[in-house]
């Protein structure tokens, strides 16, 4: 049995990792500060630990789940700075867990283009990308998981042709969404999830039914880069459409090997 312990829940992917894991009767916990995300219950859809407040507050609890909790795994996603933030917390502490970073975009995609950094200087045992396009030396490439009890191709009548959602977040292009589906005259929905709007986590299985294209765009030209939204669209079957027009076909997606990837990871640490 392992013990893990994640650190933040950048688009639930630890929640739901987490709960696979106590599933096949490991222990495992998540910690998260609260984001926007949280505001949409993507974490606490898995009833995972959000803490709000100071940074400080932050670090103090998860002083208290390493003493408390002893984990012989640490997965940090996103937190750049977390893993040797935590690798000296521990060695203090007196204990030595492995130690997994976990890139997902932007924590690391600006580091990429400095020629000066060196990823040797990470404290971590085992360095995660969940995009190709963020792969660095000494990093594996582990696509991220989604949850296909919530997402998944249902029989029903609800879906439109030609019906086109665009879900408005900080990599903001609404305006080339609008273009894009006035262009090959797609009905386009809208649903803002800017400072935490939108729509709870748990009604997106439902919306993506209606649609028969959602367009996932964030400003990058890689096609084999979509978001994890993009993933549960396919996976619910819903054609995606990507910054460079690319449409990537429901048909063409298997995402229900990728939980078993991050167990056995954790499994052979």
């Amino acid at each position: 049995m392992k013990k893990i312990l994640h650190i933040n829940d950048t688009a639930g992917v630890a929640s739901l990792i987490s709960k696979e894991l106590n599933r096949l009767n490991h222990k495992s916990k998540v910690i998260a500060r609260l984001k926007s995300t949280q505001k949409l219950n993507i974490t606490s859809n898995y009833n995972s630990k959000i803490i709000s407040g100071s940074y400080k507050k932050f670090l103090l609890f998860i002083i208290k789940e390493l003493i408390l909790f002893r984990p012989n795994i640490v997965h940090i996603h996103y937190w750049f700075d977390g893993i040797n933030i935590v690798h000296l917390i521990s060695k203090l502490l007196f204990f030595n867990p492995k130690l997994i970073y976990h890139a997902h975009g932007d924590d690391i995609r600006g580091l990429l283009k400095n020629k000066s950094w060196n990823a040797s200087k990470l404290k971590s045992d085992i360095n995660i990308v969940a995009t190709k396009d963020i792969l660095f030396p000494n990093a594996i490439h582990l696509p991220n998981p989604i949850d296909t009890n919530m997402f998944y191709k249902q029989d029903n009548k609800q879906r439109v042709n030609n019906d086109a959602l665009y879900i408005r977040t900080r990599f903001d292009r609404k305006d080339y969404a609008i273009d894009y589906s006035k262009k090959h005259n797609l009905k386009l929905t809208i649903i803002d999830r800017i400072d935490g709007n939108g729509v709870p986590y748990r009604e997106l299985p439902n919306i993506f039914q209606k649609y028969e294209y959602y367009l996932d765009f964030k400003g990058l030209t890689n096609k084999e880069v979509i978001s994890k939204t993009a993933m549960e669209a396919l996976a619910s079957g819903v054609k995606v459409v990507t910054d460079d027009g690319f449409i990537i076909e429901p048909d063409d997606a298997d995402f229900s090997k990728r939980l078993n990837s991050f167990v056995k990871l954790y499994e052979n640490l």
